[in-house]
């Protein structure tokens, strides 16, 4: 928690002593409009929760530079595994998390730039957990657990970026939101039929903490 703050007061610092500066002075972004990239972990480590993002940049009428932001995080993925006693257990999700927005830049000059933006996001996401009796003749379903969840809310987001070269950056971001999610869960008994429906909503914080993203991306 401290680190995010001493980070947050750092850029926000730096972005006030940016605007008396001379703010027309633009680079590429004038070049090549479109940024593509997505999050460094996931190009490192192989992540199997991705985000890929697309940014569109213009000149505003004063001079400035801002962009629109479009954020996508597919998610997809199925474990199986099979204890003693022919037990397995199968998991899997299915989501897609939508995040839209505009940012507005402060440029320092030709390799770093400071920027503040507003998003809003749309989080879906199924996931089913089933439990099955494995036979010599079949696999019989014995319980299961689905989760269908929704998230709606908005984030505020500081951030900078640096070009490595005139079409490579590297970006940090740091930022803090308020959601409002909605779960509905649905049990399964060894004969299908249902015995439990549940539905939760909540308001809260996104992640109840500041959230932060390293990424890279290209300039076309």
């Amino acid at each position: 928690m401290k680190k995010y703050l001493l980070i947050a007061l750092i850029i926000v610092r730096a972005v006030m002593n940016l605007q008396a500066q001379d703010t027309t002075k633009v680079n590429n972004l004038l070049k090549h409009k479109w940024e593509i990239g997505g999050d460094v972990p996931a190009f490192i480590f192989g992540n199997s929760y991705v985000t890929i993002y697309a940014k569109k940049h213009h000149l505003k009428k004063n001079g400035k530079t801002g962009a629109y932001r479009l954020f996508l995080s597919p998610r997809l993925s199925k474990t199986n595994s099979e204890s003693s006693g022919n037990v397995i257990t199968e998991n899997q999700t299915v989501g897609l998390n939508t995040q839209i927005g505009y940012e507005w830049h402060y440029q320092y000059n030709n390799r770093l730039q400071m920027y503040y933006a507003i998003s809003g996001y749309c989080n879906f996401s199924f996931k089913e957990r089933s439990v099955f009796i494995k036979t010599a003749t079949a696999k019989n379903k014995q319980e299961g657990v689905t989760n269908n969840d929704y998230l709606l809310g908005g984030e505020f987001i500081i951030g900078t970026k640096y070009y490595v070269t005139p079409r490579f950056l590297l970006s940090l971001e740091l930022g803090y939101g308020m959601s409002y999610s909605n779960n509905f869960q649905e049990s399964l008994t060894n004969n299908n039929s249902p015995n439990l429906y549940r539905t939760t909503l909540s308001t809260d914080f996104v992640g109840g903490d500041f959230g932060n993203r390293l990424l890279l991306s290209f300039l076309f």
